[in-house]
């Protein structure tokens, strides 16, 4: 058996169901069925070694789908064959340098298919002015690269929900990211704080708003990525991020829920 990205499908089912599939965190829709989510899994080079071989961008998004049930997300992982991941020059690409990220929040279907046949209808009517003009257009090629519309078109359209991440980045010991939530973070989130993930780098907070008052709020997002703290490279607050999943490998490293600090 080949490089596997879940080392623990059981804490990788509980992350989805506390997290991602659970409608009472961040004020979801009741009825997720009708919604999606946008799974991606990416080589990055700051996972590789200095003396790697391996030509790619900073990010190499080489699956792409779009998933409506935990249970498919989960299959989906497993179905990839990370054997045959190789980069522009057919160099294959080390699975150590992978990881798997999935949309926090659930993207709405209808809105996307609205906006792929807005692209694809101007597509289209751009082909044909080409065609008649008696030139190659880049748009006649990008009618090729439907799957990356397709794709984009789900990611952009994002459910309205109060999930938020803190992205606490470290660098060496990651000591020092967790005393920065246990200092600059619980004693005015706390209240909103639904679970923290132990990430390559760092600690992801999960935040719901709604458990929020305007004060905790308004230091959430204009005060808290400022607060300089010794060892703390980089702190994010992101709307919309793009996770990593406790019980898969992120470069690596087993990504894992922790117990929140009081």
């Amino acid at each position: 058996m080949g490089y596997r990205l879940i080392y623990n499908e059981e804490k990788l089912l509980q992350f989805l169901n506390r997290v991602l599939y659970n409608s009472s965190y961040g004020q979801c829709p009741n009825n997720l069925e009708n919604s999606v989510f946008c799974l991606a899994i990416v080589a990055r080079t700051k996972y590789l070694g200095k003396e790697s071989d391996v030509d790619i961008k900073s990010n190499l998004q080489f699956y792409k789908a779009v998933i409506r049930s935990k249970d498919r997300l989960v299959r989906k992982i497993k179905q990839v064959n990370l054997d045959y991941v190789v980069d522009r020059n057919d160099t294959p690409i080390p699975p150590e340098c992978m990881a798997v990220y999935v949309t926090l929040s659930p993207r709405d279907p209808l809105r996307a298919v609205k906006f792929m046949v807005s692209e694809l209808t101007e597509l289209m009517y751009k082909t044909c002015i080409a065609y008649r003009a008696c030139f190659e257009s880049e748009e006649l090629f990008e009618t090729k690269r439907l799957d990356v519309l397709a794709f984009t078109a789900y990611h952009k359209h994002k459910i309205k929900t109060q999930r938020v991440v803190i992205d606490v980045d470290a660098r060496g010991e990651k000591s020092t990211a967790l005393e920065f939530i246990t200092r600059k973070v619980m004693p005015v989130c706390t209240y909103g704080v639904h679970t923290i993930v132990e990430t390559h780098s760092g600690y992801h907070v999960y935040v719901d708003l709604c458990k929020l008052d305007k004060h905790a709020k308004a230091y959430l997002f204009q005060e808290l990525s400022k607060i300089e703290h010794p060892g703390i490279t980089e702190v994010n607050v992101n709307t919309d991020p793009m996770v990593v999943l406790p019980g898969t490998l992120q470069g690596g490293f087993p990504v894992k829920e922790i117990e929140i600090p009081e």
